[in-house]
């Protein structure tokens, strides 16, 4: 039936249209995830670098207070001063460790989706072009017919 054929070429004509529309869509998001992951690279070297110059800066607070521990006990205003001063060093790198675990999951996730995306993009471009082969043997199929059908009148 013509109307028939042409239902379903239509509904092909359709599905692949709507497939390649996702698959630009998934492109975008792709390079958008990529981005946001590239972006977060330099956070997080520099969340790096601020927990090791805090550590350097600890431990250095550390063994200055060592020494005035050894020296007497003269120097007590300084040693309260720098083990306050230890204190909030030590909550800041627990701060930036924790920024930058979240930075790190968040940046994992982001790679996961963009897995995701990709598997998917592949999954619809091989859909597509099944579709296409669908459409093209149909087309065939309706030439037969159109033949056979001239061939008896």
């Amino acid at each position: 039936d013509p109307a028939l054929i042409d239902r379903l070429r239509t509904d092909l004509r359709a599905r692949e249209e709507e497939l390649n529309k996702q698959i630009v869509e998934s492109k975008e998001q792709i390079s958008t995830l990529e981005y946001k992951i590239d972006s977060s690279r330099g956070t997080e070297e520099k969340l790096n670098n601020e927990i090791r110059t805090l550590t350097q800066w600890k431990e250095r607070a550390e063994a200055e207070l060592q020494s005035y521990k050894l020296s007497s006990n003269q120097h007590n205003k300084e040693v309260s001063t720098l083990n306050d001063s230890i204190r909030t060093m030590t909550a800041q790198i627990t701060e930036l460790k924790s920024q930058l675990d979240s930075l790190s999951r968040e940046r994992d996730a982001g790679k996961r989706e963009i897995w995701d995306l990709r598997e998917w993009k592949k999954n619809a471009e091989v859909e597509r072009e099944r579709l296409e082969k669908e459409l093209k043997s149909k087309d065939g199929d309706i030439a037969k017919l159109k033949i056979d059908y001239q061939e008896r009148d």
